[in-house]
């Protein structure tokens, strides 16, 4: 099950934080990522596009994302993260797969995230 982001208006920055863990709680820092990857798409359009070309897309330290010593995570959602793909809708989900490999890439998860962004109808 995915963890829900609500609240987000089309066309908007937002910050997404998170603390990456490994499989029995401990913090995995950024200097154990061997990979931290995106990919984004909206969950609820027929198509399944890829948002912003964000299709595997490192952020591991770029493209927006960061890790720290502390292995706190944080994404800068860009406007374009954040524009409503099907205007025929009145809220997209834009569903944000998260792959990190640690470890040398021996360890790794995967998370889900949706982002649930209102059509503001009169953006353009």
């Amino acid at each position: 099950m995915a963890t829900k982001f609500e609240g987000i208006k089309e066309k908007t920055t937002r910050t997404y934080e998170a603390t990456l863990k490994d499989e029995l709680g401990a913090v995995i820092p950024a200097a154990s990522i061997t990979t931290l990857l995106l990919t984004l798409y909206p969950l609820n359009s027929p198509t399944l596009a890829i948002v912003n070309a964000r299709n595997q897309q490192s952020l591991l330290n770029a493209n927006n994302g960061t890790v720290d010593a502390n292995g706190l995570f944080k994404w800068e959602m860009q406007i374009l993260d954040t524009s409503v793909l099907d205007s025929t809708l009145t809220m997209e989900i834009h569903r944000a797969l998260f792959e990190v490999a640690w470890a040398a890439g021996t360890k790794a998860q995967k998370h889900e995230v949706d982002f649930h962004v209102q059509n503001l109808n009169k953006v353009t």
